[in-house]
């Protein structure tokens, strides 16, 4: 009976676990959006650059 109850993981281990994987999902997701940030921010900056050659 030990035996078997050292297998089976706790309550307090299981909500360890759930809160590990959904924070590194959560990590993915922000580097993901971080990159996505730096490309519209590129995006951005050369239609503000195509706008000023436009005025000129």
């Amino acid at each position: 009976m030990e035996e078997y109850l050292q297998v089976i993981p706790s309550d307090l281990e299981i909500i360890k676990q759930d809160f590990e994987k959904r924070n590194l999902e959560l990590e993915k997701k922000i580097e993901w959006l971080e990159e996505e940030k730096m490309h519209l921010r590129l995006d951005a900056d050369v239609q503000k650059l195509k706008a000023e050659k436009l005025r000129k």
